[in-house]
């Protein structure tokens, strides 16, 4: 006859095991985290409210940011009463001119396909020429852009007034730039997470842009439900970043930007649990049912 183990003894055993599991996973899931290819990153966490120019936190680049002299409007480091997705962000306006109110250069140029991401949030109301974008190109001589193009040719990502989009432009000298607009529009006081995909599709230039807006990790995994933009643009390599706004953006228009994330692969730029936060939470699911079973164990017998 089968001889059965009591049930404490039986569950003892049972846990150990899957905590060993459990465990075990949680460890490798951080390891892997740990080891992701973050390209760049900065959250504005780190800074003291006021003027971004000069401000060096982050991972993954060749100085701090820099600041327009002119026209007045520039990044500001700032706490929102409600936040974007930490404490900090950084505040600006439109110049009712072109103008690049903050920018970055990144340690190393981006040569390979690669995934960017970043919050936003508009903060006036939407309505007159509101545009507001993430630019990327090879360019660090200037600040402002001319008739809507960078000297270079640059990738975009942000809004207008009727739509978030996607944009590839060839510099000054070439035959424009190819948009493509989402189907979602930028509402007043609500945040939105920008993602896009930048790489080349049989080329040695960067020449499509897939994107998506407010996408979960799985979109972006397996390229559901984004928007595709595609054009041939001069830019091998990606060497800054910052953002734009319009000529016709007034001084009334207001934008929040939370962190900016550059990676090879989606994980890296989709904020995901800190891995030391799910370890915990990994640890608690085992630990949970696992103490009840040594509570009956150690029940005394009437």
């Amino acid at each position: 006859m089968r001889k059965h183990l009591p049930v404490g003894i039986a569950g003892g055993h049972f846990c150990r095991a899957a905590f060993g599991l459990i465990v075990t996973s949680a460890v490798l899931t951080w390891a892997s985290s740990a080891a992701a290819a973050i390209i760049a990153v900065d959250d504005f966490n780190e800074y003291d409210v006021g003027p971004l120019a000069g401000e060096n936190g982050g991972s993954g680049w060749a100085a701090g940011w820099s600041t327009p002299a002119s026209p007045t409007p520039r990044g500001t480091v700032t706490t929102p009463t409600v936040p974007l997705d930490g404490p900090r962000a950084v505040a600006f306006t439109g110049a009712s001119a072109n103008n690049n109110p903050m920018r970055r250069q990144l340690a190393a140029g981006i040569s390979d396909p690669f995934y960017f991401s970043y919050t936003f949030r508009l903060t006036s109301p939407l309505g007159g020429s509101e545009f507001a974008v993430l630019w990327l190109d090879n360019n660090g001589t200037d600040f402002v852009a001319n008739g809507g193009l960078h000297t270079t040719s640059s990738i975009f990502l942000g809004m207008s007034t009727t739509a978030f989009f996607g944009r590839l432009s060839t510099n000054n000298s070439g035959d424009g730039s190819t948009t493509v607009n989402s189907t979602s529009v930028p509402q007043q006081d609500a945040n939105h997470t920008l993602v896009g995909h930048v790489f080349k599709s049989g080329s040695t230039k960067f020449d499509r842009l897939r994107f998506w807006v407010n996408p979960t990790l799985e979109d972006v995994e397996n390229g559901d439900n984004g928007f595709d933009v595609s054009r041939s643009i001069s830019l091998d390599t990606i060497s800054y970043l910052g953002f734009r706004t319009g000529q016709s953006t007034g001084t009334d228009d207001s934008f929040l930007v939370g962190s900016i994330r550059l990676g090879t692969t989606p994980a890296d730029i989709v904020i995901v649990p800190e891995p030391a936060t799910s370890l915990l939470l990994l640890v608690g699911m085992a630990a949970g049912p696992c103490w009840g079973i040594g509570l009956r164990r150690r029940r005394p017998i009437r």
